[in-house]
């Protein structure tokens, strides 16, 4: 999917926020020079940036010798500085990191060979790490992109194999892979792990259609098609090409500073509607809580203050098609006890959002039709004897759409977690509208 300047509407201003609001102090290559004793000679310094946990965008300015190393780096949503020193050998580095007041405040450790440094940062009791990878740049101050992550995304496919035009879908959550094929009524899903390569060869194990026996293949740097593989003996065939027709991706905002940790991740869609509006749901969460965070750091910056605060907002899709997305987002925090979810749908089609009753015949009665369709499984199930307690409680009030019907969800408990119950489109049929939305689930 190509990302537009159309696309980038008001939360990804918040990428931009300027590190000097924040009083960063720009260290330059002469700063980092002037770390090491005045006689050391051949001090090698060079400007990398990349990312913690893949997320937090770090800035690093490091000097080493060939044995001893020192420098410093920035998270750069927050301006928040830290220095490092310590140790280098056989491009193995194995640093300290002293916040402001040069207290230790955590250990990074890493292979570094004068261009790229692919490690770990880690508590000063070496009990949490977290990922660091990092890059020569010749120049901070060129833009970050909008990112896409690629841990995350739904995709549609579209095209012809053995002369008759074929859909899948094609999501992929981490390092699992879900692939969906409808043909002729019958619905088929299958999931595989993938290797984690730029190529992926996915095996799904499709039976009794065109993809039995075949393969998908996969260029990871470049989704905008499959290739379906007829494997054999002396290697493989590609016997058809499907083209991306939608695509629905994921992009994070990040804010990182000394005590704090705030991440959202939400869709980024071709929809620009459908971005805005998410965009708007999430935007005061993202600015309140921020504030909180910032407001909540003590002045106190101690070995055990790093990171004791976080926030998370996240969006989870049930279902994704050129006409309608839903899902729900969830915000928690380390400051509430409670996690907030919203679910929603929206008509892609039409370019607004729409509540479960609008697809009901009887609007005012949809709550109740679907709180008694849901008792009577509830009733129906063995549960464990104090989940029975809790769950009978639920009012299962949070409605999302899916391809196999209407997911009516629990909140959310810390012993129990999230309990769903999906009433399918059969058994809801007297009850629904011939509406536009339902027709593109279920061909009907």
């Amino acid at each position: 999917m190509k990302i537009t300047g159309k696309q980038a509407p008001l939360f990804i201003l918040f990428c931009l926020l300027a590190a000097s609001a924040f009083g960063q102090t720009a260290y330059t290559r002469q700063d980092v020079r002037d770390l090491f004793p005045i006689n050391t000679k051949n001090v090698w310094i060079n400007q990398l940036r990349g990312y913690l946990d893949g997320i937090h965008l770090v800035d690093m300015l490091i000097g080493t010798d060939g044995h001893s190393c020192k420098g410093v780096y920035t998270l750069v949503s927050s301006g928040e500085t830290f220095f490092v020193e310590g140790q280098e050998k056989d491009h193995w580095m194995e640093l300290v990191e002293l916040n402001g007041d040069q207290r230790l405040s955590g250990f990074l450790f890493g292979k570094y060979d004068g261009r790229n440094f692919e490690g770990h940062w880690m508590n000063t009791e070496k009990s949490d790490s977290l990922s660091l990878v990092l890059h020569f740049v010749g120049n901070y101050a060129a833009e970050e992109p909008i990112r896409v992550s690629p841990r995350q995304w739904h995709r549609i496919y579209e095209g012809m194999l053995e002369g008759k035009k074929q859909k899948i879908y094609l999501k992929k959550e981490e390092d699992t892979f879900y692939c969906v094929h409808e043909d002729d009524g019958r619905r088929q899903l299958h999931r595989t792990k993938g290797k984690g390569g730029k190529a992926e060869f996915l095996v799904f194990g499709f039976s009794g259609c065109v993809l039995e026996g075949k393969w998908l293949g996969l260029d990871t740097t470049a989704l905008q098609k499959v290739d379906v593989i007829l494997p054999a003996k002396d290697g493989y065939e590609v016997v058809g090409t499907l083209k991306e027709s939608s695509a629905l991706e994921f992009t994070t905002y990040e804010y990182a500073d000394y005590h704090s940790r705030l991440v959202c991740l939400r869709p980024l869609s071709e929809n620009v509607k459908f971005t805005q509006w998410m965009d708007q749901k999430l935007q005061n969460w993202v600015d309140d809580h921020e504030k909180q965070l910032v407001l909540t750091g003590t002045s106190s910056k101690g070995s055990k203050d790093r990171w004791v605060q976080y926030a998370e907002g996240w969006v989870e899709v049930d279902l994704f098609l050129p006409q309608v997305v839903s899902g729900t987002i969830y915000l928690q925090s380390s400051l509430e006890t409670h996690t907030e979810k919203i679910p929603f749908i929206f008509d892609l089609k039409n370019d607004r959002p729409v509540v479960i009753a609008d697809l009901f015949l009887d609007k005012i009665s949809a709550r109740e039709t679907l709180s008694r369709l849901v008792r009577e499984q509830v009733e129906g199930k063995q549960w464990q004897q104090l989940e029975s307690v809790w769950v009978t409680k639920q009012d299962f009030g949070y409605c999302t759409l899916s391809d196999a019907g209407i997911c009516c969800r629990t909140d959310f408990h810390s012993v129990f977690g999230e309990k769903t119950i999906t009433l399918t489109y059969d058994a809801l049929q007297p009850f629904l509208k011939d509406n536009s939305i339902l027709k593109a689930i279920t061909g009907k």
